[in-house]
């Protein structure tokens, strides 16, 4: 029901030449973050203002990427190389005190846009399959796996490992018990349902 607009107009010349521009809704992230706090877990079918300033702009790039696909040449070729920097960024961030520092959470800021955008590359190049399984399970992984960071992080707090390796198992072994637990578990149950995806029967 929107019709062209010059944002949008520009938005999909940004994705077809230079989609890294586009990190710059970090600062929205940042001062949503700074100004309102981080997002907490939601008791309440209302939303929260915190996660709506924080989650709402990557609602809005989603949006503006679906409208410009067919002319985002520049993101898919640079998917990967911003998928490293943010994970680098990321562990840079989150293996040192910086990440309870202003600095930290711009840097952690850019990185999440830098992931967003890179991830959403991938999945656009041409011949890639459909991640139907990933997209599916996105909402379990994300109901679960605060809890699961939690666990994992009291099993290794008191082992002597360097902090790069301590993070790593954390975020490795969180993601791969959730998505894991939806793959095997979730997907056959009424719970996929609830959770927006298809049911996986004894007969399919």
């Amino acid at each position: 029901l929107v019709s062209k607009t010059r944002l949008t107009v520009r938005l999909e010349g940004l994705f077809a030449r230079a989609p890294e521009v586009l990190a710059a809704g970090a600062l929205l992230t940042f001062l949503a973050l700074r100004l309102l706090g981080e997002p907490q877990p939601a008791f309440s079918f209302v939303p929260q203002p915190a996660a709506v300033a924080a989650y709402g702009p990557f609602f809005g790039l989603g949006w503006a990427l679906f409208r410009a696909r067919a002319s985002a040449e520049a993101l898919t070729r640079r998917g990967w190389p911003m998928v490293v920097v943010a994970s680098l960024t990321c562990l840079v961030v989150f293996t040192r005190p910086l990440q309870w520092q202003p600095e930290g959470q711009a840097l952690a800021a850019v990185a999440a846009w830098l992931m967003t955008l890179g991830v959403m590359g991938l999945a656009l190049r041409p011949g890639s399959r459909a991640p139907g399984l990933v997209v599916q399970s996105a909402y379990w992984v994300y109901l679960v796996h605060h809890p699961l960071v939690q666990l994992f992080q009291v099993l290794v707090a008191k082992q002597a490992w360097p902090a790069w390796a301590a993070y790593g198992a954390v975020v490795l072994g969180a993601f791969a018990t959730s998505f894991a637990s939806y793959a095997l578990v979730v997907r056959h149950t009424p719970l996929a349902g609830w959770l927006g995806a298809a049911r996986v029967t004894s007969g399919r």
